[in-house]
């Protein structure tokens, strides 16, 4: 799985959804910072410490869309 098939399962809201999160992120969490966490994970083999660590640096707030998006990367990391 690559980094736009994960973004994409965040940012998809399903037909019946009265809020429309097509097309969006996380709360604080551009596209550009999704991609420095992905290439974060690719390259470093963090733990979730590490992760979190890193989004912190970067000014992204951990709310649980990005806890569960750090989650999901580190899980596609060790099991692919």
């Amino acid at each position: 799985m690559n980094h736009g098939q994960i973004l994409s399962d965040y940012c998809y809201s399903p037909p019946n959804c009265p809020m429309s999160m097509n097309n969006t992120l996380p709360p604080n969490m551009t596209e550009y910072l999704f991609t420095l966490l992905y290439d974060f994970v690719e390259d470093m083999n963090p733990d979730m410490e590490m992760c979190l660590d890193f989004c912190e640096s970067q000014g992204i707030y951990i709310s649980d869309p990005v806890y569960d998006v750090i989650t999901d990367l580190l899980w596609n990391k060790e099991n692919n």
